[in-house]
């Protein structure tokens, strides 16, 4: 399986907080659901165990055979941004806390743990290697930090073109490079290096392929040395995740607002749609056989399709949102779609993953009565508003509110943003 890696710019999400260490037995239909987006997911060496993790914070580890939970772990404060599997059965995991844990066996905590990034983890690989927001990738070797890799841009993913030897990075702002890392993993040698026109969310390397879905709703296959060899057009708008067979035939895509989009890699013809549930799709896998795509959505449930016929296996069924007002067709409204399963319009619906957003307008941040703020936040000397909360999505929650557990994101559109908030200005008051 090739784990998706992915960041996107264009919806609102928040995160809670993990109260279980281990799930209880349960039926095969009856899987632990996150408490907000499912932002990544890796298959272990085994085949047969999958590792989910959350914007609520939380680590899954299922047995797909029975589909039943084996633990939910842990440790980081924010967001599980980023898992990989490693040798054995060892995986990495890796968050918007800046921090990278490597959990092996059966243990609940971290064999040991990776600091050195100063942004949010991104992606991960095999070794491990790490990516990050602060625009850098890191070759880790016996838990110390050797090669680095430097983009101008937020690194959004990386993969092996040749394990050990030759590694691809993406940045948002559109490059792409292949380096070649020196046996020892301390010399880094830049190899190829092309610069795409349009911002990349996501990509995946696997048999020898290389795969970006951009934020233009396109899926372009590169070659070896990141010729553009095929443009796949997807609709929809911004992709956000993409995953690759162990043969590389097939990829399946999906974005803001498109569901998981199986695509013949070698045609480049796009095969089938599978249903649109759980939007925005955060995070996609395949399993080592290519003909199961695992799903993670929105609404933190886990999701599998057969790639061959687009038939759902299982019965996932997610949690009830709170409606929107029915007769509401302000373009604000179609916005905060992708936000409502995280955040609350209205009291009686209290706290989710996120605070609820009643009131919002005038309140000074992090003062929700009942959710959990981080220190760094309380600090902050900030009063929503329709400007701050639109300057909030222009430049990111990183530059805007250091130390939050919100993940790095942005409204690209000035119009999208201006819609958001007025209709939040409407919505949202006592």
């Amino acid at each position: 399986m090739r784990a998706a890696v992915n960041m996107w710019s264009v919806t609102l999400v928040c995160l809670g907080l993990v109260t279980s260490h281990e799930a209880p037995a349960q039926s095969p239909e009856a899987a632990f659901q996150h408490k907000g987006p499912i932002r990544s997911i890796a298959l272990l060496g085994d085949g047969a165990t999958l590792v989910t993790g959350g914007f609520d914070s939380a680590i899954a580890i299922r047995d797909i055979r029975t589909q039943r939970d084996l633990k939910v772990l842990r440790f980081h404060d924010s967001a599980v941004t980023a898992l990989a599997a490693l040798s054995g059965d060892c995986f990495a995991s890796g968050g918007d806390d800046t921090r990278i844990a490597v959990w092996c066996g059966q243990s609940e905590t971290p064999q040991h743990t990776l600091s050195g990034h100063r942004g949010p983890i991104s992606a991960l690989a095999a070794g491990p290697v790490s990516a990050s927001w602060d625009r850098s990738a890191t070759v880790w070797s016996g838990g110390v930090a050797k090669a680095a890799i430097d983009h101008a841009a937020p690194i959004i993913g990386l993969g092996w073109l040749a394990i050990g030897t030759r590694l691809v990075t993406a940045s948002y702002d559109g490059e792409v490079r292949v380096t070649r890392v020196g046996a020892d993993a301390t010399a880094a040698r830049l190899l190829h290096r092309s610069q795409l026109p349009v911002a990349i969310n996501a990509l995946t390397v696997g048999a020898g392929k290389i795969l970006v879905a951009s934020v233009d709703g396109h899926v372009r296959r590169l070659g070896p040395e990141l010729g553009v060899e095929a443009e796949i057009e997807i609709d929809g708008g911004p992709l956000t995740a993409i995953t690759l067979s162990a043969d590389g035939r097939t990829a399946v895509a999906a974005g803001i607002r498109t569901p998981p989009t199986i695509i013949d890699v070698v045609s480049g013809k796009v095969v089938r749609r599978l249903p649109a549930t759980g939007l925005p799709i955060w995070s996609l896998a395949m399993s080592a056989e290519g003909d199961t795509v695992f799903v993670g959505g929105s609404d933190g449930v886990l999701r599998r399709w057969n790639v061959h016929t687009g038939a759902a296996i299982g019965n996932a069924t997610a949690p009830e949102a709170e409606p929107l007002p029915t007769s509401d067709d302000h373009p604000g409204a179609r916005v905060f779609q992708a936000c409502q399963v995280c955040h609350a319009i209205t009291p009686e619906s209290g706290q989710r993953a996120g605070p609820t957003l009643h009131g919002i307008m005038g309140r000074r941040i992090a003062t929700a009565p009942g959710y959990g703020y981080s220190d760094a936040l309380r600090k902050l000397d900030i009063v929503w508003s329709s400007d701050t909360i639109a300057r909030l999505f222009e430049v990111g929650p990183a530059a805007m509110t250091p130390g939050t557990k919100m993940p790095e994101q942005r409204i690209t559109d000035p119009a999208d943003r201006q819609a958001l908030v007025d209709w939040l200005s409407r919505v949202t008051q006592p």
